[in-house]
């Protein structure tokens, strides 16, 4: 958001955190005509709750597709509920699949798989569901142990498109590669490529994650120290040296320095001092959290004025998924292909926390001239040093 100015980004913030978001919304038809936003409302907050049966969970004992939030309470708000046109709007749902998914795609069509898995793939082909498959291309393409095995990544690749095409409801039924196919995924394979090279955004974002786990891992192991201390001592390392607000991850952070809430205990609890590979697992659950926290961004480039598209995860790691329920997305405000979420709980939700608003609002400026001239990979190195000797004494 930081090339939103100041107008769109107050705008933004009222109408995210307004109680009546929709006269919100109605009351700046100015600013509406003048930004075109699209705000997606999930809290039952607008003008008339539709009846939204377009998509359904799926579940078995391994695999599931999670919505990131209630679309079946979906509401919307964009420049044509000024207009006649505000009914027309469509909806489009995509179910991303995570890596492990995508990776294993050959094996169901050379039909080595295990029963579970066969259950999920010939569920999204017989349901026709539209599938994107974007956080195995990031990951892949950006993270340390990625492209490791270009004929391993272009043959999951390649089995991807061929699923995406039996998933289309395409007449043809050919359960194996055909040319398009071949076609489709050498252009994926070389934008992998490309993006391992040059992808500065993507990378950065999910570093940011990274250190910010590293330094939540810190302060988890250094000290004996409260929950909103702990909580404080990492916002504070949010304000001055990571340069963002991870209203979320903030959040999660003090529910993991509490140890109450089992989703998110049994998602960390991989990194102890005694655990092997602790920096790529912890570089795994980056990658995991990254793909939680990108989608409503990706649904902002994908969505405009005349259809909004909803992404869902499907994954069996019931950890991640276990996750997206922890803090429910409320409202997503879009602009710009960038996105604004509110969650429904934050630090200021807490009454545990919740004094340290002013040290959120106040630090705003601060943050985005740090994140202007940090530098992810110095930082990095550093925090897994000291992560490393922290774990050395115990």
């Amino acid at each position: 958001m930081n090339n939103w100015d100041k107008q769109i980004y107050n705008f933004a913030g009222a109408v995210i955190s307004s109680i009546d978001p929709v006269n919100t919304f109605l009351s700046n038809r100015d600013i509406v005509i003048k930004y075109k936003p699209i705000v997606l409302l999930f809290d039952g907050k607008q003008i008339e709750k539709k009846n939204n049966t377009f998509f359904e969970e799926y579940i078995n004992d391994t695999y599931q597709i999670k919505p990131i939030a209630n679309y079946q309470n979906l509401g919307v708000l964009n420049p044509s509920i000024f207009s006649s046109d505000f009914q027309s709007l469509k909806i489009a749902s995509f179910v991303n699949l995570d890596s492990n998914i995508v990776s294993l795609l050959p094996k169901y069509f050379e039909k080595k798989n295990k029963q579970d898995f066969a259950d999920l793939i010939e569920y999204i082909i017989n349901m026709e569901l539209n599938i994107s498959s974007i956080p195995y291309f990031l990951e892949d393409s950006l993270n340390s142990s990625g492209m490791k095995n270009d004929e391993k990544v272009y043959k999951s690749t390649l089995y991807y498109c061929v699923l995406r095409r039996l998933s289309s409801g395409i007449s043809t039924t050919d359960r194996f590669p055909i040319s398009n196919d071949y076609i489709d995924a050498d252009e994926i394979f070389r934008l992998m490529k490309s993006t391992r090279r040059n992808e500065i955004d993507f990378e950065k974002r999910a570093k940011t994650l990274y250190c910010f786990l590293l330094k939540m891992y810190i302060l988890k192991f250094s000290s004996k120290k409260n929950a909103p201390y702990k909580t404080e001592q990492l916002l504070d390392f949010c304000n001055n040296e990571l340069g963002i607000y991870l209203e979320s991850g903030l959040y999660i952070a003090f529910l993991y320095f509490e140890g109450k809430n089992n989703a998110v205990k049994n998602f960390f609890q991989k990194v102890t001092p005694s655990a092997k590979d602790i920096l790529k697992k912890i570089e795994g659950m980056s990658w995991d959290l990254f793909h939680i926290w990108n989608i409503p961004t990706e649904m902002a480039i994908c969505s405009n004025d005349d259809i909004i598209q909803l992404q869902s995860i499907a994954s069996g790691d019931k950890a991640l998924i276990d996750m997206i329920s922890v803090n429910p997305i409320e409202r997503i405000f879009m602009y710009n292909d960038e996105a604004i979420v509110k969650y429904r709980y934050s630090l200021v939700s807490l009454p545990e926390t919740k004094y340290l608003c002013e040290k959120i609002c106040l630090n705003r400026e601060k943050r985005l001239s740090t994140n202007k001239s940090v530098n992810f990979d110095v930082l990095s190195k550093s925090l897994e040093q000291a992560l490393l000797d922290l774990f050395k004494c115990y």
